[in-house]
């Protein structure tokens, strides 16, 4: 019986926990083209295609520690 009253607390804390990592990483992105734009007259990284996928990392590469942060772990 306690197992059955565990197991739904267990998994909302796993979403949660899944969820702020999510916005931890929103936010180290964030940072990151807020570096970049000071590094670069004010300027955003400029994307020319939306079709284009990956282009945002190598634009902030020097600014952002690993590549995972582009992957949202509740998706």
């Amino acid at each position: 019986m306690l197992v059955g009253i565990l197991l739904p607390a267990l998994g909302a804390a796993r979403r949660s926990a899944q969820t702020s990592k999510c916005l931890s990483n929103v936010r180290q992105i964030a940072m990151a083209a807020q570096f970049y734009a000071n590094d670069f007259k004010d300027f955003l990284p400029l994307i020319p295609a939306f079709n284009r996928q990956g282009d945002q990392y190598f634009l902030l590469e020097s600014y952002l520690g690993n590549d995972e942060i582009f992957v949202c772990p509740t998706a």
